[in-house]
């Protein structure tokens, strides 16, 4: 004989609520420490160039040019080496925004890491150029 007492199985399912949280999906990511550090330095970049571009109006097309020609030159550099110009009253992390643009262009992508003066010799990203032109070898002479 069966138990009279309805089990849960049996009884039907009650309607979802309308206004009740989504369960099926799921939550999204946080985000990941590295995308955070990524998201900081884009915003501090753009920040730094902004102000760069108010003291120095133009300044973005000249670093811009500055570090094509640079480029054009090395086959492989550390930024600062590349002596981008700065104008007066600007944060030199500004360049980090020309760097990404020229990354961007296809100029330049990054391959590893060199010691720098500037940070006491602490490593900092070593860029090579997608565009170097071949440099004349200098012939011997006797």
């Amino acid at each position: 004989m069966r138990d009279p007492t309805p089990s849960l199985f049996d009884r039907p399912a009650e309607p979802r609520r309308i206004d009740a949280p989504e369960t099926d999906k799921p939550a999204p990511a946080a985000p990941k420490p590295a995308e955070i550090a990524e998201a900081r330095s884009q915003l501090g970049q753009a920040r730094a160039a902004d102000r760069a571009e108010r003291v120095g109006p133009g300044w973005r097309a000249l670093a811009l040019e500055a570090l094509r020609e640079f480029a054009e030159a090395h086959e492989a550099f550390v930024l600062e080496d590349a002596r981008l110009p700065i104008p007066a009253g600007a944060d030199p992390r500004a360049s980090g925004a020309i760097v990404r643009e020229a990354k961007r262009l296809g100029w330049i992508r990054a391959d590893g890491y060199a010691p720098t003066n500037s940070s006491n010799r602490s490593p900092k990203v070593r860029w090579r150029s997608l565009i170097a032109k071949p440099q004349p070898q200098e012939t011997p002479t006797r």
